[in-house]
């Protein structure tokens, strides 16, 4: 969708600005390098970068300009609005450690006619598919514990600033080659008081929150927690998604087979959408959460088994918790027992990062996962 520009001209700061699409009114995209195909967003590429000048290391994402007079899409005005928000205070620098920063904006000219919109960001060597998918990558539990605390810490900022990012996935993850984690990809973003209705069709499905399938309009930062919680268990299981399923009714069904069907009487939320709820759980006898995800993880774990501990099949039941109301919040899941229990989580400064990769990220790792399988077809 896209909208017309509705900003006043000196609304943002400095590189923050984004002027309404017009001739020359933005650097030329030409002052950076073009390298590598590191990401497919919606509206363009991802692509890894350097300034020519200072030879610092960028992403650039790319934003197609269909029609100049129409503006940019909702989304990239999301993104950087959010964003903006976000890194106002520089005394919260250390908070904002956990979000990928928004470097400068630039723009590609056919003749004076902008054509497309690039937002710079620092470069980050990883994000968390690529990490978890890389057979050349061993990650130790102590890894997995710094990368959740990391996550969850940056998820607490942004939560605190009554911001929502609905669409938490390992994809949207970030990790440079100092271990430091960073939230990316905030074009689903947006503040929220507790009030008003909400749009349903955010978050990728298989890290989406029942009561989003479900249909709920009014909803918070649960739904975030929930991505958390699917998002902890892929990284411990590390055979894919927790849940993954192809459309909303067999993605509840693997969250209901997994965790139980919940009793409709104890989930006070449910009434907004209580005739979808009775749907999805006709003809299932089982009523009350009867949960089997530490069965589940432990028997499907590709990892040391050892690592899934009672206190992280705690954590990620109250992460998943199928009630919103009762759902942890990243706050407290931070500090939850399971981070300080040998080995204890360590500061992304503490993390062995010498990996046998340098770099990766979902788009290529994707890649090599499909050619690998059309060469096994041959």
């Amino acid at each position: 969708m896209l909208v017309k520009w509705l900003v006043k001209k000196d609304s943002f700061s400095l590189h923050l600005n984004l002027p309404p699409p017009g001739p020359r009114l933005l650097p030329d995209v030409d002052i950076y390098t073009k390298q590598a195909h590191i990401g497919q967003g919606q509206y363009g590429i991802v692509w890894s970068g350097k300034h020519k000048k200072t030879q610092r290391k960028v992403a650039l994402k790319a934003v197609q300009i269909r029609n100049p007079n129409e503006g940019y899409p909702l989304t990239c005005i999301r993104e950087i609005n959010v964003l903006k928000k976000l890194q106002k205070n520089k005394g919260e620098a250390r908070n904002r450690q956990g979000l990928v920063k928004l470097e400068d904006l630039v723009m590609k000219y056919e003749g004076n006619t902008p054509s497309t919109l690039f937002l710079v960001f620092e470069f980050c060597s990883y994000d968390l598919y690529g990490l978890l998918t890389t057979r050349e990558i061993q990650l130790t539990l102590t890894h997995l514990k710094s990368f959740a605390v990391q996550l969850l810490k940056a998820l607490h900022f942004t939560h605190s600033k009554n911001i929502l990012h609905r669409d938490l996935k390992t994809a949207n993850i970030l990790v440079t080659s100092k271990g430091v984690l960073k939230i990316a990809d905030w074009g689903l973003a947006r503040e929220w008081n507790g009030k008003g209705r909400l749009t349903l069709n955010v978050v990728t499905l298989w890290y989406r929150a029942p009561e989003l399938i479900l249909g709920a309009n009014k909803y918070g930062k649960g739904v975030d927690v929930w991505s958390v919680g699917c998002i902890l268990g892929e990284m411990f299981r590390n055979r894919g998604s927790l849940f993954s399923g192809h459309d909303e009714t067999t993605q509840i069904n693997a969250i209901f087979d997994l965790l139980g069907v919940p009793d409709e009487n104890g989930w006070a939320s449910v009434e907004p959408f209580s005739k979808k709820f009775k749907e999805f759980t006709m003809g299932r006898m089982e009523r009350s959460p009867a949960s089997k995800l530490q069965s589940f993880m432990k028997g499907q774990c590709s990892r040391n088994v050892t690592w899934v501990s009672d206190s992280l099949i705690d954590l990620m039941q109250r992460l998943l918790e199928m009630d919103p109301d009762k759902r942890i919040t990243a706050g407290d899941a931070f500090i939850h027992e399971f981070f300080i229990e040998s080995p204890r989580w360590v500061p992304p400064e503490k993390l062995n990062m010498d990996f046998r990769v340098e770099s990766v990220h979902e788009y290529a790792s994707r890649n090599r996962s499909n050619s690998t399988k059309a060469g096994t077809k041959k």
